[in-house]
């Protein structure tokens, strides 16, 4: 897939001086792309460092579970989980409907 051309910067760690979880790579990311944090998603493969980072400026996270790591009850409620990418649409349709 050629995501690459579809985004407008990375938020590279190295680059930030940040890692996950740390809420400071997050909100360089609202601050490049210049948006609240209730119109982002953030979609990635780890609980504490993806989903619990993005949650910690207010940004929804949604795990994606491809291996199957987490048990139901180590996932906060509310938050969505997936096995693959087709699954997002629904999620990001329902959660930024004027998209």
């Amino acid at each position: 897939l050629d995501l690459v051309s579809h985004f407008d910067f990375i938020a590279a760690s190295a680059r930030i001086g940040f890692e996950k979880p740390h809420p400071r790579i997050f909100q360089w990311a609202l601050e490049q792309a210049d948006v609240p944090p209730e119109s982002v998603i953030h979609v990635g493969d780890h609980l504490d460092a993806d989903v619990e980072g993005a949650r910690s400026v207010g940004i929804q996270g949604v795990l994606i579970d491809r291996a199957d790591r987490y048990r139901p009850d180590e996932v906060p409620e509310g938050v969505p989980v997936i096995r693959s990418l087709d699954e997002l649409l629904p999620i990001v349709d329902a959660r930024l409907p004027d998209r």
